[in-house]
């Protein structure tokens, strides 16, 4: 990766990672991303009540790195499992413009692996522009070494592009061998499911699995008028 993309230096600048001792930036190896739903009614997300919580937290340790859209999850996750997170004092959704929580200055900790010059300088840039923010936190994904996340495109398309050792939050299960609670994680679709022909090379019967009919898709006129050479 390292050999074909870097970071501009406007990204690297935000990326709300620790620094090591040299002052480089390291990069979290587990991170896990929370999509909090545009509507509780309209857009239910599994893996987010109090109980998957509070299990995803004991079960990643403390190197763990938070991205979410909900910024009231910060400080859950680092007072109770240390976990590490940006901070941002508000995330606005880029497609349908909402913006989840707004965490007073007073109440975001100083992390004592980033300096307060780091800190200073993600909230001006949280200001300035909230789109670099969210790039940062897609960025984040796209480099990590291991992705649990609820359902999202935004980790997904992350995930998928450099095919991450990754699995989708849906919950809890009990666990017979150890008699408590674990994560109920599920494995990715393009891994889950069998590997389909790609459209062009699908004929006859093979088109019963495609989620919408060829004349759906081209329209009844066009379908009914076509010749041998189409």
């Amino acid at each position: 990766w390292d050999n074909f993309y870097a970071p501009t230096p406007e990204l690297e600048r935000i990326l709300p990672w620790k620094r090591k001792e040299d002052g480089s930036k390291e990069l979290p190896y587990t991170v896990v991303h929370l999509r909090q739903a545009d509507s509780d009614k309209s857009d239910p997300r599994k893996g987010l009540d109090p109980t998957s919580l509070e299990t995803l937290g004991y079960t990643f340790g403390s190197n763990t790195f938070l991205v979410t859209n909900n910024v009231d999850w910060y400080d859950y996750f680092e007072t109770n499992y240390h976990w590490s997170h940006p901070r941002w004092e508000q995330v606005k959704h880029s497609a349908t413009n909402i913006a989840w929580g707004k965490a007073a200055a007073q109440k975001q900790k100083d992390d004592q692996n980033n300096g307060e010059e780091e800190k200073k300088e993600s909230s001006s840039t949280t200001k300035r522009d909230p789109i670099m923010e969210l790039f940062a936190d897609w960025y984040t994904i796209l480099r990590a070494g291991r992705v649990v996340h609820t359902h999202s495109d935004f980790s997904l398309s992350a995930i998928h592009w450099r095919q991450l050792n990754s699995h989708t939050l849906i919950g809890t299960k009990w666990n017979n061998d150890t008699n408590h609670l674990v994560l109920d994680l599920l494995d990715e679709p393009w891994r889950r499911d069998e590997v389909m022909l790609p459209l062009v090379e699908r004929t006859g019967t093979g088109l019963a699995n495609c989620d919408r009919s060829v004349s759906n898709l081209l329209g009844d006129d066009f379908s009914s008028s076509g010749t041998d050479d189409d």
